[in-house]
């Protein structure tokens, strides 16, 4: 069984285009997101936080380190 030990949520928002018309992205991450919060309400507050930004948000990642157990 593996445990979630740590949870990240990271809002990438588009800042500009290169020369060339490639995307320029920055990430915004915030750290140490509660384990059991679900999907739906993390994505409302990265909305919420996108909304004060100047950038558009591209796209919202969650990332999540789990604890495996050993053998």
């Amino acid at each position: 069984m593996q445990t979630t030990v740590n949870s990240r949520l990271s809002l990438v928002f588009r800042t500009g285009y290169t020369d060339e018309g490639k995307e320029i992205e920055r990430t915004r991450n915030f750290q140490n997101v509660i384990t059991d919060a679900n999907n739906e309400g993390l994505a409302q507050a990265a909305q919420a936080i996108a909304s004060l930004q100047i950038h558009p948000l591209a796209r919202i990642e969650r990332n999540n380190t789990y604890d495996l157990p050993g053998q």
